[in-house]
């Protein structure tokens, strides 16, 4: 196969030429707000032809769109996608598209409910893949969004036993002979949850994954498959996930279940997966990252040795790297200066474990605990702030989330002639000051709010605010 584009044909026709493919099913809403809470994520699978292919799921909160009367007294919306795919920062793919959804009175939409539908590429390249992702509401041009992921894609061989990506999903029920839905494979059709930060409402989840190259590893009929959940600090959470024998059918398995997650505090999380032999020695294995905000429940304080690096020592350099890049709003000149220098890994475990265990004033918390939610806080900008500019922990909203948490309210107010879209956070306490606001204003119309004034000590101030975002309209609001 050569490295051009190979569509997965049933799924895209369906989506292109009648808007039919898009499903409505329970997923956690977005964030609610000007912007169409555009979720994104990708997984690797492998077809029965043995041809490695990318899904590529997103999905949109129905109660964000803006739905329009028609000549038949039915509701219309019209949503304008555009996707970009780079392989290591080179243009692989890029298309166009438009989905249209009618219905018969908009008000009784349930909120809960998203518009969720799949992407496949068949790929023969191994790298890292960039995905973008923009959308625009036709209905209301003050409604855009963007989103951005990069994935690490492997090679699958057939010399030894492989396990896909893990994919989490609202529902996966055994597909009909005559059904070739969007989201159908394995004899299965599994919707999925195109998010990694879940709260308490997301009670139960399913998940699916597959093995492959069985036959070449496992002699006998029996080999055991397993799924654990591992909190920030690398333990393994108590009676979540399974592990059971299976008997094998062929080259090929299909592995699903669900996971309660409604118990889980604020945090960080790893869903370790995969296949052993029936004694019980490891053959496959594959691990998702997610994230639990759910401030409801109270985390569990760890008793730590002082001379161990705790989570960070399950961490690669990279992934250091990464962890002291998204600590910019922790961490002082000096600091970054130090860790600058430091030449090996274990340092640099070393040199985290003190900034997160360092007493700081701002917070009530250090160590694991303020790791965790900070961490989970920047799991939640990423997932609702992210854009085609910069990833959502850079933006000013993520900021000012990470540093201060949620406001208490929050105000949206939509363009005009005479006014950018611009958006008012409030918070009733913080730093011993009172009714504090943020302002926020899409100067571009491409959904990325950069904030313009603060009644907080040390935060940018422009008491003429009002008279910034009366200077001109903002109208070019997708390519």
């Amino acid at each position: 196969m050569n490295k051009t584009l190979k569509m997965m044909r049933p799924c895209m026709l369906v989506l292109l030429l009648c808007c039919f493919g898009i499903i409505c099913c329970w997923i956690k809403p977005a964030n609610a707000n000007d912007r169409l809470g555009l979720n994104l994520d990708v997984a690797q699978f492998r077809d029965k032809n043995k041809e490695s292919y990318l899904e590529i799921y997103y999905a949109i909160p129905q109660a964000l769109v803006q739905y329009t009367s028609n000549q038949e007294d039915l509701y219309s919306c019209n949503l304008v996608f555009d996707i970009e795919i780079e392989i290591e920062g080179k243009l692989w793919a890029n298309k166009a598209w438009s989905v249209v959804q009618t219905v018969g009175d908009p008000a009784t939409i349930d909120s809960s409910l998203q518009f969720v539908d799949v992407l496949r590429y068949f790929i023969d390249t191994a790298g890292l893949y960039t995905i973008r992702m923009r959308v625009k509401d036709m209905g209301d041009a003050g409604k855009v969004d963007s989103s951005r992921i990069s994935f690490a894609a492997t090679s699958y061989l057939s010399d030894h036993v492989q396990v896909s990506s893990l994919e989490f999903a609202s529902s996966i029920e055994r597909a009909s002979s005559s059904k070739a839905g969007n989201f159908v494979k394995g004899y299965y059709e599994v919707v999925p949850i195109p998010v990694n930060v879940f709260g308490r409402d997301a009670a139960q989840i399913f998940f699916y994954f597959e093995g492959y190259n069985l036959n070449k590893s496992i002699g006998k009929a029996l080999y055991k498959v397993y799924l654990n959940v591992l909190n920030g600090d690398g333990k393994k959470i108590k009676d979540v996930g399974f592990s059971r024998r299976r008997r094998k059918h062929g080259d090929t398995s299909i592995e699903m279940g669900t996971l309660e997650l409604s118990k889980f505090s604020t945090g960080k999380y790893f869903a370790m997966y995969g296949i052993a032999d029936s004694s019980g020695n490891l053959l496959g294995e594959g691990r998702k990252e997610f994230y639990i905000y759910n401030p409801e429940v109270a985390p569990v304080a760890l008793q730590e040795d002082l001379e161990s690096v705790g989570p960070l020592n399950r961490l690669l350099e990279r992934e250091i790297d990464t962890e002291f890049e998204v600590m910019k709003y922790l961490v002082t000149r000096e600091e970054k200066l130090i860790f600058q220098q430091l030449d090996n890994v274990a340092g640099k475990r070393k040199y985290l474990h003190f900034l997160w265990h360092k007493t700081r004033q701002e917070y009530s918390v250090s160590g694991w605990l303020l790791r965790d939610e900070y961490l989970a806080r920047v799991a939640f900008t990423e997932q609702n702030y992210n854009s085609l500019y910069e990833p959502g922990w850079r933006s000013d909203r993520g900021r000012i989330f990470i540093l201060y948490g949620a406001p208490s309210h929050i105000e949206r107010f939509p363009s005009t002639q005479e006014l950018m879209p611009y958006q008012k956070w409030t918070y009733e306490y913080l730093q011993g000051q009172s009714n504090i606001i943020f302002v926020f204003v899409d100067k571009r119309g491409f959904g990325r709010l950069e904030m313009i004034h603060s009644t907080l000590r040390g935060e940018i101030q422009d008491y003429n605010w009002e008279q910034t975002i009366n200077r001109g309209t903002n109208e070019n609001f997708f390519r």
